[in-house]
């Protein structure tokens, strides 16, 4: 199934108008994707882990910070993240 067949029967402006919105969106994903990825899409202790020093590219720090409430998050500075938080360390 062709997209000529429909050709006969819907107007040249609705074509036209679908290829622009196609090129439009075609060309904002392209942007996406290679140059520029919004900082609204990621998550917000990502944010809170680059303001507080994380190592981006350490999946172990980026994981302990995660694991971290959301105010020990906003008061932790790296690399003085607990290893484990809200738990008490045994002694025996």
């Amino acid at each position: 199934l062709a997209i000529g067949t429909f050709r006969e029967d819907l107007p040249l402006w609705l074509f036209q108008a679908v290829g622009v919105v196609m090129m439009l969106s075609l060309g904002i994903t392209l942007l996406g994707f290679f140059v520029w990825f919004p900082r609204c899409l990621l998550p917000g202790w990502y944010r809170r882990a680059r303001k507080a020093g994380v190592p981006r590219h350490d999946p172990y720090a980026m994981a302990r910070f995660k694991r971290l409430s959301k105010a020990e998050q906003r008061k932790a500075k790296w690399p003085n993240i607990p290893e484990e938080p809200d738990q008490k360390k045994d002694t025996r």
